[in-house]
């Protein structure tokens, strides 16, 4: 009897959830309950409900989303996990959970909301949102509970190294740190980050630390654009690339990668460029899903918001890849005008909410 329960219930916390992607789907303008409600012709009680489905539903999404990255992976492209992170503004928020004055490079200015951090999959052709962790200010977290983005990160990879194990990992120089490096180079992960141009490294072991920027060994001579050398940070061994690039002003700049994985300078580069898609995620979960849109004071729901985004970006993924089609947002307007997806998709079996387009 308790089994039958606990199945009618998942079911319906499911159906809730599917009328939540509909309305991220719909064409409101702003992704809030009056306004979703209102473009699906439902009571602002029914998206607000869909908030309250319990912690172990989105483990089930979380599984569900590795399902997803496990059928699109393939000998030739294994693909490669991404981690950043991201500002959702709550400019106007007064009474909402855990909202903190947090930094906005879109507005170069402390702003009201909350920085969370992100690890995708991506193959080149479609991305799939996997996990999401909230990282407070120093100022906030009570005493010993405080965590830097990069520890965060190694919460979120040391998470997923179970199912994939030897994965490849994309990173900002934002993450880049000995002990991180040193840490993903011991658990098998293979990765690719930025590396700042005052960090210190030697050609050889016993060698003298010297600034990239200011060494004449690292320097891209004529009309060379690219090239690896083996060097060492402190004493553990890598694989730094620079890539000459053209700035706007018709200027170059040099940047650098740094990797424990030997490949040939143009692999690194390509490779590393795969880090793109996560900006393109975080575009269009602003700009089309209304990542930052929700007005709910409670944090459980902000969560579950956020959640429910990264699930609609997957189903818009799949879609574009079986269209054919060139964007997430070209798979939005096609799904807006296929009525019978829709239809279906508010009667969302029980299987679990990604099952519908695995």
């Amino acid at each position: 009897m308790k089994r039958i329960k606990k199945y009618q219930k998942r079911s319906s916390n499911l159906e809730k959830m599917g009328k939540y992607i509909c309305g991220l789907l719909s064409g409101a303008k702003q992704k809030t309950f009056k306004q979703m409600a209102a473009a699906l012709s439902v009571s602002y009680n029914v998206l607000n409900r869909s908030l309250e489905s319990e912690d172990h539903e989105i483990t089930f999404m979380e599984w569900d989303s590795i399902k997803l990255i496990k059928k699109h992976i393939t000998f030739a492209n294994q693909g490669h996990f991404i981690i950043d992170d991201s500002v959702v503004i709550k400019e106007y928020a007064k009474k909402m959970d855990l909202i903190s004055p947090v930094f906005s490079s879109l507005k170069s200015k402390m702003v009201k909301g909350y920085v969370y951090v992100f690890v995708v999959w991506t193959n080149g052709i479609i991305t799939i949102p996997l996990k999401f962790k909230l990282w407070l200010p120093k100022k906030v977290c009570t005493k010993g509970k405080y965590k830097t983005k990069i520890e965060i990160a190694k919460d979120l990879l040391l998470s997923v190294q179970k199912a994939f194990p030897g994965a490849t990992i994309l990173l900002d120089g934002l993450f880049q740190s000995q002990g991180f490096m040193k840490l993903l180079t011991k658990v098998g992960f293979k990765f690719f980050m930025r590396l700042p141009r005052n960090r210190k490294i030697r050609l050889t072991k016993n060698g003298k630390d010297i600034k990239l920027n200011k060494n004449k060994d690292f320097k891209l001579q004529g009309n060379c654009r690219s090239s690896t050398w083996f060097c060492y940070i402190k004493e553990e061994k890598y694989y730094v690339t620079a890539e000459k690039r053209k700035k706007r002003d018709d200027e170059y700049d040099t940047v650098y990668i740094v990797s424990n994985t030997k490949l040939e300078p143009k692999e690194t580069i390509k490779a590393y460029r795969a880090r793109w898609n996560i900006e393109k995620f975080f575009r269009t979960a602003k700009q089309s899903l209304g990542l930052q849109h929700c007005q709910s004071v409670s944090f459980n729901k902000q969560k579950r918001h956020i959640m429910l985004v990264c699930a609609t970006y997957s189903l818009l993924e799949t879609t574009k890849e079986k269209l054919k089609l060139n964007s997430a947002e070209e798979a939005k307007r096609a799904l807006q005008k296929n009525k019978s997806i829709m239809v279906n998709f508010l009667n969302i079996p029980v299987k679990g909410t990604l099952q519908v387009f695995v």
